[in-house]
């Protein structure tokens, strides 16, 4: 076998190409490779590449789903009926879940857009989830924006688009939704009062309020639920040094 027909595995297997790609060409074309061998490093470099970034991506990802607490479901629609009736069903609103996620993801380097069609009567909205490593991964939501309400049209192509925006953003990042009543039942929020408390805590206590904001699980000290109001004022006095 011929020196050059063993450049190839070494240059793959050498410190500086394991943590660049690009290094393999170039030192391929130090060492004088044929245009057969460089096309073939090339390729091998797109899909080490290719693969480190798709495994970055979702290492993100996991530890996204790691830090990001449960988003409430803080409010109700209600949606009139074709036959004259009414139901309504709970829901974590956009710029709730947004508050929530987005200083998660930034801090690890991931990212998300939206694109949005119509198909007649049917909205289709994309939620496109990008890391800086290159790799991206798309959820769509299809929504339809005919409705018997009396919102104009305007509206309910808006209310068509939040509504995709909101559930291809939950799936993409795999999020989970509690309801209002859950784990204990009551759905009351906290007092102006002790909303001032808790915002008085937090400055007393040094405490970064939106890494508060997302350990809490809610988009504004406004949203706390009552049954936690002492469990949170605790954690935030014991990081005071005071007794609870």
């Amino acid at each position: 076998m011929s020196n050059d027909e063993l450049i190839p595995a070494r240059v793959a297997t050498h410190p500086i190409a394991q943590q660049n790609p690009m290094a393999i060409l170039q030192m391929a074309v130090e060492r004088g490779l044929d245009v057969a061998n460089i096309r073939e490093l090339s390729a091998l470099a797109e899909r080490w590449q290719d693969r480190q970034a798709s495994q970055d991506f979702a290492d993100a990802l996991t530890a996204f789903k790691g830090q990001c607490p449960t988003v409430r479901k803080t409010r109700t629609a209600k949606i009139a009926s074709r036959a004259g009736g009414e139901y309504s069903y709970d829901y974590a609103p956009l710029e709730a879940i947004a508050a929530i996620v987005d200083p998660i993801l930034h801090g690890l380097g991931l990212s998300y857009s939206w694109d949005s069609t119509m198909e007649g009567n049917t909205m289709r909205v994309t939620c496109t989830l990008r890391h800086v490593g290159g790799h991206r991964e798309t959820s769509t939501f299809l929504c339809p924006t005919a409705s018997s309400s009396g919102m104009s049209e305007a509206q309910k192509y808006a209310s068509a688009m939040t509504v995709a925006r909101r559930q291809s953003l939950t799936a993409i990042l795999g999020l989970t939704t509690a309801d209002m009543d859950r784990d204990g039942g009551d759905p009351t929020k906290i007092t102006q009062e002790q909303a001032a408390q808790i915002e008085d805590l937090i400055s007393a206590s040094a405490t970064d309020r939106a890494k508060f904001l997302t350990w809490a699980g809610v988009a504004d000290v406004a949203d706390i639920m009552a049954k936690d109001f002492d469990r949170l004022a605790r954690a935030l006095k014991a990081k005071m040094g005071r007794k609870p």
